[in-house]
């Protein structure tokens, strides 16, 4: 049976004086990225799709790698759009992300709403979904995952978000959550 392994990005190092989507990863998250690849080889992935920002390309290319997959870029992985948000606080942020969750309809933090990011990262897993016939990875963001995961298996979105480790990889069947693997 097809699965799609949604995976978040690793570690990336953390630079307040440039927006989160130009942050590459930190020589932990490289080591960590390398390490969720192996762990990644028994799905038998038949393609990789990954976020253009650098620390999801570099976890992806890593992953790639091991499993001797080039990497797609789909824009549409891209994390929750925030270049209106400067860097903040670990509170104000979490707040920020609450207000996504709470109101999915609106823009309430950030450039987009979480209706938004829902429509454009279910396009890029039902388009791999219909021009592949084996499982797919798909490396993104924290946000954006839990957008997609919350809506698709009716998982709690603040409750899952709080969870997230760097890396981490979810796996899909059927709609429903077989496997974390962190």
């Amino acid at each position: 049976m097809r699965k799609f392994v949604l995976i978040r990005h690793a570690a990336p190092e953390i630079r307040p004086e440039l927006s989160s989507r130009h942050w590459g990863l930190s020589e932990e998250g490289k080591l960590a990225a390398s390490a969720l690849g192996l762990r990644l080889m028994r799905f038998g992935l038949g393609e990789l799709v990954a976020s253009p920002e650098p620390k999801a390309l570099s976890t992806a290319n890593t992953i790639g790698g091991h499993l001797g997959l080039p990497v797609r870029v789909d824009d549409r992985l891209r994390e929750h759009s925030r270049s209106t948000v400067g860097f903040l606080s670990k509170s104000n942020f979490e707040n920020g992300i609450c207000q996504i969750f709470s109101h999915p309809g609106e823009i309430v933090f950030g450039d987009e709403s979480a209706d938004m990011v829902f429509s454009r990262i279910a396009g890029a897993v039902a388009d791999a979904e219909e021009s592949n016939q084996g499982s797919v990875g798909f490396v993104t963001h924290g946000t954006a995952m839990t957008i997609y995961l919350s809506r698709v298996t009716g998982t709690d979105p603040m409750e899952f978000w709080r969870s997230l480790a760097m890396p981490l990889a979810v796996v899909l069947q059927d709609r429903s959550i077989v496997e974390t693997i962190k």
